[in-house]
């Protein structure tokens, strides 16, 4: 297996101008040191308690590194998300976390950015929006005055994820239309798996973690 920097370099090169997410959850934070020395900036966490004991352990030595939230986020945890500085929640799929969120999050601290989670591929399994009710959602966090949208989202389905993929364009498409964003909305999309595929039909964001990190180990 390649070390995590000749990962990072590999997947660096074949992107392009995507931006790459390296995923760490359930992975050491010497696992996230080491990534963050050959460069790397971005990482993603879906548990909020590992999140946020990987940007304490952090803050001094890496204080640059940019989260991404990519789990579901309960709304008894939304004030923990809400008070981390550089973090961007990508996993925005109802108005009712929307507020919360918005009410979380302190003057202080810059707008929260956020993305909409969008169901592409209809799995009972998977959280986010539909794509239509993704419209009305980003009309509502625009009026909110905490949070600032900056895209959208989704998990492609197993083993045919283009339909996935494109159904997230079309939804970026459908919400520009309405919304008006000073922005053009990124998009999150495309994993180790599918993470080529993603980058072809547009991906702004690739959230990879197996390809750089190696499997998960799962406590039992």
């Amino acid at each position: 297996m390649l070390s995590v920097a000749d990962a990072l370099k590999a997947i660096k090169a074949e992107i392009g101008n995507a931006k790459l997410i390296a995923v760490s959850k359930t992975k050491p934070i010497g696992a996230v040191l080491e990534a963050y020395a050959a460069g790397q900036r971005l990482f993603g966490e879906n548990y909020v308690q590992e999140l946020i004991g990987k940007t304490e352990a952090t803050q001094d030595v890496a204080s640059d590194i940019e989260w991404h939230f990519i789990g579901h986020l309960q709304t008894n945890k939304v004030r923990d998300v809400a008070l981390i500085p550089n973090c961007v929640i990508q996993t925005v799929d109802s108005d009712r976390l929307a507020r919360r969120l918005n009410d979380a999050r302190p003057d202080n601290l810059d707008l929260l950015r956020v993305m909409i989670q969008i169901n592409t591929s209809g799995e009972s399994t998977k959280s986010g929006c539909t794509a239509e009710d993704a419209i009305e959602l980003a009309q509502t966090i625009m009026t909110l005055p905490r949070l600032r949208l900056i895209g959208l989202m989704t998990i492609g389905a197993p083993g045919s994820p283009e339909a996935s993929f494109r159904a997230l364009v079309d939804a970026r498409n459908a919400i520009e239309q309405v919304v008006k964003p000073e922005e053009r909305l990124k998009l999150s999309m495309g994993m180790s798996t599918d993470y080529q595929l993603a980058v072809q039909m547009g991906a702004d964001y690739v959230r990879i973690g197996t390809a750089i990190f190696g499997e998960r180990v799962y406590s039992q």
